[in-house]
């Protein structure tokens, strides 16, 4: 029985492996290494900053409203992380397409589902 609960944890513990990496994520240190990007307009993906390199993402671009980070893609659709270079407009857009979803006060999960 203990055998079966303790791989029973084991899987739900690997099903949730993600989650607890995107909790761990220091948005303080994102929007500060985005804000550096978005102010120098510029971006190389080989040199990029620390904390957002360590998200390991597939790919940073700049696009006119933001930084866009991103962690997932399927066909059309997208996700990841966003800093507007706005950061007196609040993005959030639950349910629409591109849903945004604040997680600090500047950064913002993102999905485009094309």
């Amino acid at each position: 029985m203990k055998v079966l609960i303790s791989c029973a944890c084991t899987i739900v513990l690997l099903s949730c492996s993600a989650h607890v990496k995107d909790l761990s994520v220091d948005f303080i240190k994102i929007e500060a290494e985005a804000i550096i990007l978005l102010e120098n307009k510029s971006l190389n993906s080989n040199d990029l900053p620390s904390t957002i390199k360590s998200l390991e993402p597939m790919g940073v671009t700049i696009r006119g409203n933001g930084l866009f980070i991103k962690m997932n893609s399927f066909f059309t659709s997208e996700s990841g992380l966003f800093i507007p270079s706005d950061r007196t407009i609040d993005y959030s857009s639950i349910g629409q397409d591109p849903e945004y979803k604040r997680l600090s006060e500047n950064v913002y999960s993102y999905k485009i589902r094309g």
